[in-house]
């Protein structure tokens, strides 16, 4: 551990500007010399100062300046001897395990020894995040757990007792423990089912911890609402509301975003995350032991009558946290159900929804075979979120999939309209993305958005409406571009959140192809791989210009201005003149009940700021998703 560290793990063990600070010195001729370095240690002299190192590693390292704690002269140490033992003609050592391959040996009971007291919290920690990104390289390994305090790293050759956690030291062992447990693959031990409802100690314990973050986290210190929601979320008695326990984790990672000090996020964010678990924790005051609101720890999977389910495509995805999976889209009976392979993050690296779809999910169909075919199963289980088990039975004979059987939107507006009835609003909206099938009239040249770096194609409907399409890549775009016009339609997914509906595309149905064409997964078919001069012709003469940003309407504009308002009225007394203004502006748009509350809107009342937060946040919704 002398000289193994990289830079994650110098980082961990002292600062990023530090580390930057030491690496800047080193550039000085003659600020470092090493007088002494053998297999137990080394003694470098560096600007003046004596700097020992023994086989204890950098946090055991003395030097002779009068700095506290793990200073920049032994970073430069430790940089000296990396970059020493990297040169050419030195003695080659025998290859150290990585960081990643010593905690993946670690047994559960090792884990849990290290854990002691702390061992249950460890375990809905790490069961509440399975898909937290993991970064590994040869000599460090950074598990980042959402709303945690602080990231927990890993040292190679150090263990449990050496991983570095930059958090409260009272915290330590349950954050190493429960980071251990998701690397490992040891699957912490699953809650017992149950159906009773929810705690009220929990509920009273949730209006107390929104009223502090509020304060805290937008007027005081984010890091104290950060722990208190984490705290809270990871408690015992959340586990019988797991969906409550998942949105106190999303608040307490906006609050610990805050404390970070990150430029992305913004404080009204974080006032949007409190106002829904104040929605939710009334809704739950109100009927405790609804499904719908405390949500469920697992797929209730239950019997349905026999269907014919057509399978319109499939979709590869991976989401940031480093989870995977492959998605079967079909339909039935006007219904779209789901189902598919999916991994957590850190989980079976192996895993490959390209491979996955040449293996076998249902009995003898792999999810290549099953794509534009139509499916009879007798048996079906069905989640009530349409997912679709793996133990359902299918038919022997399958038929092929006729897309004039299947009804397209081609006018945007009905489309936008039967989403939003789909997906809701408030807290029984759907969270997933929303498919729909549509035809589009012609589309335009492909483009990327800077922001995003997305790929995009807008498509226009029947009437020339425009709509922005998200493709995988460049080439899907230029070859949509240039067969449109042999295309009987599409299959999308319609996702997003306040700032808009998203729509991204799954598979197109084509003329000469017998099954649809799955672009997050296939490459382009060779039918619209090379398109004849007629098609190219055809195709330039139907292109629709990208269409100009519109304004937002007046009710967009008061609710994005209410809620700077709120924001900014937490930490400084609301501004009178402000809050007549809006109450004017709530009263022409014809909202009486938010007009009500602006007019009679208190500083002091966190509930009343939250309840209107959240009324506003509804609007928003209501505005982005029609």
């Amino acid at each position: 551990m002398l000289a193994a560290l990289d830079d994650a793990g110098l980082v961990a063990l002292a600062s990023k500007g530090l580390l930057r600070r030491a690496r800047a010195a080193l550039k000085t001729p003659g600020a470092v010399r090493l007088c002494e370095a053998n297999e137990t240690g080394a003694v470098l002299e560096i600007e003046g100062h004596e700097v020992t190192l023994d086989p204890r590693g950098l946090p055991a390292a003395r030097c002779s300046c009068p700095a506290t704690g793990l200073c920049r002269h032994v970073l430069m140490a430790a940089l000296t001897l990396r970059a020493r033992e990297a040169a050419p003609g030195s003695e080659a050592s025998a290859p150290r395990p990585t960081a990643l391959d010593e905690i993946r040996r670690l047994t559960r009971a090792e884990i849990e020894a290290f854990a002691g007291a702390d061992w249950p919290r460890a375990q809905r920690i790490a069961a509440a995040s399975r898909q937290s990104p993991q970064e590994a390289d040869a000599t460090s390994l950074v598990v980042t757990m959402e709303g945690a305090p602080g990231p927990v790293t890993f040292l190679a050759g150090g263990g449990l007792k050496a991983a570095r956690f930059k958090g409260p030291d009272a915290q330590r062992r349950r954050f190493v423990a429960a980071a251990a447990l998701i690397v490992s693959g040891h699957a912490p031990e699953a809650p017992p089912e149950t159906s009773a409802p929810v705690d009220k100690d929990l509920l009273k314990a949730c209006h107390a911890a929104l009223d502090a973050a509020l304060h805290h986290g937008l007027r005081g210190d984010p890091g104290l609402a950060r722990d208190r929601l984490f705290d809270l979320a990871t408690s015992a008695r959340a586990e019988a509301a797991p969906r409550l326990a998942a949105t106190l984790r999303d608040a307490a990672a906006l609050a610990g975003r805050l404390a970070n000090r990150d430029p992305k996020t913004d404080p009204t964010a974080l006032l949007l995350a409190l106002a829904t678990c104040h929605a939710l924790t009334r809704a739950l005051a109100a009927a405790p032991g609804d499904p719908a609101l405390t949500g469920q720890l697992r797929r209730d999977y239950q019997p349905a009558p026999a269907l014919d389910l057509a399978v319109l495509g499939l979709e590869a995805w991976r989401s940031p946290s480093g989870a995977r999976g492959l998605t079967i889209h079909g339909l039935a009976a006007g219904r779209f159900l789901a189902s598919g392979p999916a991994r957590l993050a850190g989980t079976d690296p192996g895993f490959d929804p390209a491979n996955a779809s040449q293996l076998p999910w249902w009995p003898g169909l792999t999810p290549a075979a099953m794509t534009g075919r139509v499916l009879h199963l007798p048996h079906p289980l069905i989640a009530p979120d349409g997912m679709l088990s793996r133990q359902c039975e299918v038919a022997p004979e399958t038929r092929a999939l006729a897309p004039e059987e299947l009804g397209f939107h081609d006018d945007w507006q009905t489309l936008r309209a039967d989403i939003a009835a789909r997906r809701g609003l408030g807290l029984r909206a759907l969270t997933r993305p929303v498919p729909a099938l549509i035809r589009f009239a012609a589309c335009g040249a492909p483009r990327r958005d800077p922001a995003t770096r997305v790929h995009l194609l807008d498509i226009a409907d029947r009437r020339g409406a425009a709509l922005a399409l998200e493709l995988p890549d460049a080439a899907a775009a230029t070859a949509i571009g240039a067969m449109q016009h042999r295309l009987h339609g599409a299959l999308v997914v319609a996702g997003g959140d306040e700032a808009g509906t998203r729509f991204r595309l799954v598979s197109l149905f084509h003329d000469g192809m017998p099954a649809p064409w799955n672009v997050t997964l296939d490459p382009v078919p060779p039918a619209l791989a090379r398109p004849g001069k007629f098609d190219r012709l055809r195709s330039r003469s139907r292109i629709v210009r990208t269409p100009p940003q519109t304004a937002p309407g007046a009710a967009m504009i008061f609710a994005d201005r209410a809620l700077r308002a709120l924001t900014d009225a937490v930490s400084v007394p609301p501004d009178p003149n402000e809050c007549a203004a809006l109450t004017t502006a709530a009263e022409t748009l014809g909202l009486a009940s938010l007009a009500r509350r602006l007019a009679s809107l208190d500083g002091q009342d966190s509930a009343m700021f939250l309840a209107l937060a959240w009324e506003i946040t509804l609007l928003r919704r209501a505005l982005t998703k029609t």
